[in-house]
């Protein structure tokens, strides 16, 4: 069994062994093997501990007095030998999840590897996916290069920029948050790839072909009539049944598209709280990205004037990038490696 320690994949970029291309074909070949309909998913479990009582409940929802949960997923893709699981505890600080992936042969379900997945993995994976989504979700018009928005200048924020910024032709970067100074840092690091400046969350949403939401409110972040018509929203923020980042306006206009239908309608309140205001149906939420990705149509808006992509994080998108790792490793020279990478 090969375990990846902390602090390793973080190195791994360092050197330029494993970075955001590598990420990048990781996610979409993730994508791919889950739209040919042959993988298998264990939603995200939720354990909330209770800060002032010291409890631990087995309660999806966010309880008061809840500090921080404990999140289990998992997932196989038989097709692209990919087998294995994922924890991680969230909501204690706010430096970000270490991650622990377990992956298994698919042959035998013996243990392969355990990878540890710092902040740079969490982020570098969820970028990715927002590149993905970007890739087969805009519209094939802005295929010359198109503007892009973050509300949210986050590590989330960065990333997603940074890799639809390497894989896509964007023209320009609106960044725009709460924190000024953190927003000005992010379009300072986002101006080696593209022109990119600190601006409102109204003009970044009104300026952008592109919209990216990674925020962690509870409360919608833009209002739907401040799209362009056209316009591809995708949501990373939070995943909790009782938080937003869009209104009413924007689902009502949009194709829906998800990660995880299954996951999506269990605990994104994007969707739960329209659709359990009648604003939408649950027909209106059918449409998985793996699906778009393996069919490899053309965009389709499907007689709606923009398209939102609602992400949580998938298991499947977790182990694909810890099973890239893996290989990477795998076909290096041992005697070249850190030794804190063990065989066990």
């Amino acid at each position: 069994m090969l375990v990846v320690p902390p602090g390793w994949i973080s190195e791994l970029e360092r050197t330029g062994t494993f970075g955001p291309h590598e990420y990048l074909r990781a996610v979409e070949r993730a994508y791919l093997y889950w739209g040919r309909g042959r993988g298998s998913l264990l939603r995200r479990q939720n354990l909330w501990v209770s800060a002032r009582q010291g409890k631990i409940d087995g309660s999806y929802f966010m309880r008061p007095g809840s500090a921080g949960s404990l999140k289990l997923l998992a997932a196989a893709l038989p097709d692209a030998g990919i087998v294995g699981a994922v924890i991680y505890a969230a909501g204690f600080h706010l430096s970000g999840a270490d991650v622990s992936v377990l992956l298994y042969h698919a042959q035998d379900g013996d243990l392969r590897a355990h990878v540890h997945g710092d902040t740079v993995f969490t982020a570098r994976k969820t970028g990715a996916v927002a590149a993905v989504a970007t890739k087969h979700l805009a519209d094939p018009a802005l295929a010359g290069g198109f503007s892009l928005g973050l509300v949210g200048a986050g590590n989330i924020a960065l990333h997603a920029g940074e890799a639809i910024a390497m894989a896509l032709p964007v023209r320009h970067i609106a960044v725009s948050g709460r924190a000024p100074e953190r927003v000005a840092a992010c379009a300072r690091r986002l101006a080696a790839l593209a022109p990119a400046h600190a601006v409102s969350v109204r003009d970044a949403v009104e300026r952008s072909d592109v919209v990216v939401l990674a925020t962690t409110s509870r409360i919608p972040v833009i209002n739907g009539a401040w799209l362009k018509q056209g316009a591809l929203v995708l949501a990373m923020g939070a995943h909790y049944p009782e938080a937003r980042e869009v209104d009413d306006a924007t689902v009502a206009r949009a194709r829906i598209v998800v990660d995880s239908r299954e996951q999506a309608l269990a605990e994104k309140g994007d969707l739960l709280v329209p659709l359990s205001t009648g604003v939408i149906r649950p027909s209106d939420v059918s449409e998985e990205l793996g699906t778009v990705v393996a069919s490899r149509r053309p965009h389709a808006a499907n007689g709606k004037d923009l398209t939102l992509f609602c992400s949580g994080g998938a298991a499947f998108e977790y182990l694909a990038v810890a099973d890239a790792i893996v290989a990477k490793i795998d076909g290096e020279r041992r005697d070249r490696l850190d030794p804190r990478v063990e065989e066990r």
